[in-house]
């Protein structure tokens, strides 16, 4: 019925293509071809890609792109398009079920509940994945859009602030201490290098907020979706040090502009439900709810 097949570095093209066309297909309404490149630049650190990511095709042509994380994670992400029959969307997630299955034999019992994540408004998966066993919960995300046909307010920065790229390898100091700083994870020069080193990755898309004096006080990265011409933020971080000033609004202000230039029509951004910083800082600057998501785990 179909083949299935590790990912290789020349897949890059097909894949991003793909997930565009799925992304445009569903109205916006599932992983955005940036999600995967920053899945596998800042998840995998661009290491062993071939084990997390799996192309389905049918004579040779891709019908569906999946991500199964290590045993430990224990959840997946299947990509198809909306006009995917049922019987084939079924067989789909049934084998990315088997894969994870045996990726965690090992695991205790109490550590082999396998969790899938996917929109409120997809019901022809919901259908599938309750059919399949899977109970559901709330999600823990909301993706918002903003048209990009709005009008852009210019960015306004507290004196002495100013935004630009970083320019490569070299900063990738003030890189780590500025992501570090917005969201405490303990990041590493080396770890950070493997990111800015995965193909796909683009260091003129990590925008900063340069303070007076010299550390990075803001940071974002957007991702360009030419097919459905929509822009992604992810991630989006302010320094510790610097919150409250208003940065990560000027900062995302600015890089609309650049997706504009980049003949970008919308901008995405995706954030926690519980999260009240971020959800008033995207409605400040004009992203409005597309969906939920919602969680399914099953035990296996």
């Amino acid at each position: 019925m179909f083949n299935i097949r590790p990912y290789a570095s020349t897949d890059l093209a097909k894949v991003m293509q793909f997930v565009g066309q799925c992304f445009l297909a569903r109205g916006f309404s599932d992983y955005h071809p940036g999600d995967i490149l920053h899945a596998m630049s800042s998840r995998y650190r661009g290491s062993h890609l071939d084990e997390h990511f799996w192309l389905f095709e049918q004579q040779d042509k891709l019908i569906a792109f999946a991500e199964l994380s290590k045993a430990q994670s224990a959840n997946f992400t299947l990509i198809t398009h909306p006009n995917c029959e049922y019987d084939l969307e079924l067989s789909l997630f049934t084998e990315c079920q088997n894969i994870m299955r045996e990726r965690m034999k090992e695991n205790p019992i109490d550590k082999r509940i396998l969790s899938t994540n996917i929109s409120n408004s997809d019901k022809k998966t919901i259908v599938c994945l309750s059919n399949l066993g899977y109970q559901v919960k709330p999600g823990n995300y909301i993706q918002t859009l903003r048209s990009l046909d709005i009008p852009i307010p210019i960015p306004v920065l507290p004196e002495g602030f100013h935004i630009r790229s970083a320019s490569g390898e070299n900063e990738v100091s003030l890189l780590v201490e500025v992501h570090k700083g917005s969201f405490g994870k303990n990041w590493t020069d080396e770890e950070y290098l493997k990111v800015m080193r995965t193909p796909g990755f683009s260091i003129d898309h990590e925008r900063v907020v340069v303070a007076p004096d010299g550390r990075f006080a803001a940071f974002l990265i957007y991702w360009l979706d030419p097919i459905s011409k929509s822009g992604l933020f992810e991630p989006v971080g302010c320094h510790k040090d610097f919150q409250r000033r208003g940065l990560t609004k000027a900062l995302m202000y600015e890089a609309m502009e650049h997706m504009v230039k980049a003949g970008m029509e919308k901008a995405v951004v995706l954030h926690e439900s519980d999260n009240p910083a971020s959800t008033h800082l995207y409605a400040s600057v004009g992203f409005k709810e597309n969906f939920k998501t919602l969680d399914y785990e099953i035990q296996l």
